[in-house]
């Protein structure tokens, strides 16, 4: 009813704020869907304001993300997402994590392997030496027995390119110290050896117990944001 009383002037804009804030999740995804359908079909430009970025992402034409009153990045969801300009937008969309690395002139070399600098975007000569953090999110990164053993995990890995123009398995030790279980999915931290804890996405069915022993590999099919080291 409030919609339809907001709409009946027909304003040229209108202001929804945290519109769904109050509903259970199942009821959430149900009426954004027809908040965003009736809009449309009415032909009304909409500013919703909103803590919940799966609402943003899923909704949006375009997406502004603020810090501290100011405006970070401004642009269709898949755009901010895929190509954060800035650290804290990175951190706010999805679950990232940030691998050291550093670039030489036909590499990246990363606590989880090294591979061509055309795994990094926009990156060019003059950051040749540069230290870096690489954004990777859960679905970069898949996880299997440190010991090659068979389990609901698959020890199978996939060569990738060294600087050298040769082919190597690259990936990084570590232990799961932490899991989320989502339903259709699992959530696995892992804290590598020699790196930070980084998070890798598997579905239901492979399970791995806290405090287990992995090897941790990048299975990323697009280039990777990246950021000066902190």
């Amino acid at each position: 009813m409030a919609l339809a009383r907001s709409l009946a002037p027909e304003p040229d804009v209108l202001l929804l704020d945290e519109p769904f804030s109050n509903l259970d999740v199942a009821l959430r995804v149900e009426m954004r869907e027809e908040v965003a359908r009736i809009l449309n079909e009415a032909g009304v430009t909409a500013v919703s304001v909103t803590h919940d970025q799966e609402e943003a992402l899923s909704i949006s034409d375009r997406v502004a993300v603020m810090s501290d009153g100011q405006i970070e990045q401004v642009g269709s969801p898949a755009s901010l997402f895929e190509h954060p300009e800035s650290r804290f937008v990175a951190s706010f969309l999805g679950q990232a994590s940030f691998v050291p690395g550093k670039i030489t002139e036909s590499s990246v070399d990363t606590t989880i392997g090294s591979y061509g600098r055309d795994l990094l975007e926009g990156v060019t000569d003059e950051y040749v030496g540069a230290e870096v953090d690489v954004l990777v999110r859960p679905d970069d990164l898949r996880l299997s027995p440190a010991d090659g053993e068979a389990g609901p995990i698959s020890a199978e890995t996939q060569p990738v390119t060294t600087a050298d123009g040769g082919t190597s398995v690259a990936s990084a030790d570590g232990e799961v110290v932490q899991r989320q279980y989502t339903g259709p999915s699992f959530v696995y931290h892992v804290q590598l050896d020699d790196g930070p804890v980084v998070r890798c996405l598997h579905n239901h069915a492979e399970e791995v117990e806290i405090g287990e022993r992995v090897s941790v590999r990048l299975v990323a099919d697009h280039t990777l944001a990246w950021y000066p080291a902190a």
